[in-house]
């Protein structure tokens, strides 16, 4: 409890106390009614078709190699705590669209504008029947006012474009932009999606959010 309020209270105070931000040249520019998008989000729609599947594709596994690689010790709930990591909230879900699973942040990530694929701000865990808690997913984050005082486009990541997330939504946070990677377990909305509908919060702790 004390690490998921000690999230929760970085992540509010972050958007007012911000470094400042960087370009990653590994990942593109660097640095959640809520507008967590259902199915895909961030792919640019610019190319013909063909093109565009292979260009999408290469994203998709240049996208799960680098978050594996990163964050493979992370599958251990209590390795990805030993390096600042901690419990936000409960386990989230949109009826009819899937879920996410319940995030654990790292506030001093999160409390600055700098985007590093090889450091999520946030890892994202499912509880499963037993209750052991499994790695799916990561989510990049960043606040949405202190990027765009910055920066004249939204951040991107491995070619897709973060997507925003208006206040007031259900985290109790400022607007922020985002982008997921489901590197740890497959997504058949794809890589990118925000919401897996293979992934319940059926096991976790506490009311989903």
């Amino acid at each position: 409890m004390r690490r998921q309020r000690r999230a929760l209270a970085v992540l509010l105070l972050g958007a007012t106390a911000l470094a400042p931000s960087t370009v990653d040249a590994g990942g593109g520019h660097a640095g959640h009614g809520d507008g967590h998008q259902h199915g895909h989000h961030g792919q640019h729609g610019h190319h013909d078709s063909t093109h565009g599947h292979h260009d999408d594709r290469h994203a998709e596994r240049r996208a799960v190699r680098t978050v594996r690689r990163a964050t493979s010790e992370y599958r251990q709930v209590a390795a990805a705590e030993r390096h600042g990591y901690g419990q936000f909230l409960t386990c989230t879900r949109e009826p009819g669209v899937g879920a996410m699973g319940t995030h654990w942040v790292n506030g001093d990530l999160v409390g600055d504008t700098v985007l590093d694929p090889k450091q999520p701000e946030a890892m994202v865990y499912e509880t499963k029947r037993n209750g052991k808690l499994q790695l799916v997913a990561v989510e990049y984050v960043v606040f949405r006012d202190a990027w765009d005082a910055e920066h004249t486009a939204p951040p991107e990541l491995f070619g897709q474009e973060f997507h925003v997330v208006e206040a007031p939504n259900r985290f109790g946070l400022p607007s922020f932009y985002a982008l997921h990677v489901w590197a740890w377990k497959h997504n058949p909305d794809g890589v990118f999606a925000s919401w897996n509908p293979h992934v319940s919060c059926r096991y976790a702790d506490g009311d989903p959010i």
